[in-house]
């Protein structure tokens, strides 16, 4: 949960713990701890910092005060300097609004047939789920348009009509330069959504991306190849892949990438990988894995993200099948919150979805939305949708925020890949 210690006082009682073991593990430590704790309302790119400061072992609480106030006046000058390296959160609707209550199913949305192999992610910033439609082309560049669904009024508005972009792959948000990233096959692409603008960057993708998740720490997104194992961050600024060395308990490389999720940990600094036959965290400042756990308790299907950080409750949440988890990477325990995993496989574990979604942590209002999708019917086949759900993170109960639309679209069964 957001409180309201701010982050020179994570800084100062960061460096109060002391003794550090080694001299360059003084402020450097200390802000990246802070990051990986992020409590407070101001949220700090410590990456601009890690390279660049360095302070002796505090011996006193003269030192870490003297420190803390280095810590406020960098604060001030990064206040001074914009938006780029702060990110407030106000973690509320406005006044007024009916979060609550189920959407007019009449307003315009995303396209039913578009939905399959649709993606998206949190705007941390504009504080609206940012959603790419679009349709499985077979890994060429398709067309589809890009929305955002505003989680106060539980309405959709569509952003930027018809354009280019890649057909699978993973959506993420980097908030330190407040974009949306998307990585295909071909190429990656980021969305502003400030200025409405959508543009393909120069760079190619290092092989076949299909996981990712935004690292706080650094700044940077990591991707990762669940066909080879192989890790590399995104520097969007620079548009630069950089191949991560790997070390420790690896997790093995291969199998479906529908039954593979990545995410990311805020609480612990660590990625979270979980497979079928385990659970795996990855530090990026060390490059060290540790399996850190059994497997879910879930049954996975193919296609959607699956996967969000609890920010609150500092866990991370997956969905397959109806059922939804929780895993604590400090213990690394499992916790099932819903839905009953011995049902195995089936496709509609839920009325109107089945597979081919996309999954996002409203943290505004304290639960999961699960978009689009398409589900077995009789008559037609593999049907698309274009309903809302919400997974409530308190109640641990379903419920229905934008009905589906009368139209529905046969389409192919989804693929293991997003």
């Amino acid at each position: 949960m957001i409180r309201d210690d701010d982050f020179s006082l994570r800084l100062a009682e960061w460096l109060e713990e002391g003794p550090f073991t080694a001299p360059d593990r003084g402020v450097d430590e200390a802000v990246a701890h802070a990051w990986a704790h992020p409590r407070g309302r101001v949220r700090w790119r410590s990456s601009r910092l890690r390279h660049r400061v360095s302070l002796p072992v505090p011996a006193s609480r003269l030192v870490w005060l003297a420190a803390a106030l280095v810590g406020l006046l960098l604060l001030g000058a990064a206040f001074a300097a914009g938006s780029r390296f702060l990110a407030v959160a106000t973690l509320v609707c406005p006044t007024g609004s009916t979060p609550d209550q189920p959407g007019d199913p009449g307003l315009a949305r995303p396209p039913v047939a578009q939905n399959i192999g649709g993606s998206l992610a949190w705007d941390r910033r504009a504080e609206r789920v940012v959603f790419l439609a679009r349709t499985a082309t077979g890994g060429v560049p398709t067309r589809g348009s890009i929305w955002t669904f505003d989680v106060c009024a539980n309405a959709w508005h569509e952003e930027l009509a018809t354009t280019s972009m890649p057909d699978r792959g993973p959506v993420v948000y980097d908030e330190d330069s407040d974009l949306t990233i998307a990585i295909g096959d071909v190429g990656v692409w980021v969305y502003d959504l400030k200025r409405g603008a959508w543009d393909r960057q120069a760079g190619a993708v290092p092989g076949w991306v299909d996981q990712a998740a935004y690292d706080p720490g650094s700044g940077l997104v990591i991707g990762r190849s669940t066909s080879t194992g192989t890790l590399s961050t995104y520097d969007v600024e620079s548009d630069t892949w950089t191949e991560i060395d790997q070390a420790g308990s690896v997790p093995p490389a291969g199998g479906p990438s529908g039954f593979q999720l990545l995410g990311f940990d805020r609480s612990v600094g660590r990625v979270i990988l979980t497979t079928e036959s385990g659970t795996w965290q990855f530090d990026p400042r060390t490059g060290v894995w540790e399996r850190a756990g059994l497997a879910g308790p879930i049954q996975f299907f193919i296609g959607g993200r699956q996967i969000a950080f609890d920010e609150r409750r500092e866990r991370t949440l997956v969905f397959g099948q109806g059922t939804v988890a929780a895993y604590d990477a400090r213990t690394g325990d499992w916790q099932l919150l819903a839905g009953d995993p011995s049902e195995g496989w089936g496709g509609d574990r839920l009325p109107g979805l089945g597979a081919g979604y996309a999954m996002v942590c409203d943290p505004l209002n304290d639960r999961l939305l699960v978009i689009g999708g398409t589900h077995a019917d009789e008559a037609q086949g593999w049907v698309g949708t274009d309903g809302v759900l919400a997974f409530d993170l308190v109640t641990d109960e379903w419920r229905e925020l934008l009905a589906p639309s009368t139209s529905s679209t046969p389409s192919p069964r989804p693929s293991a890949t997003p």
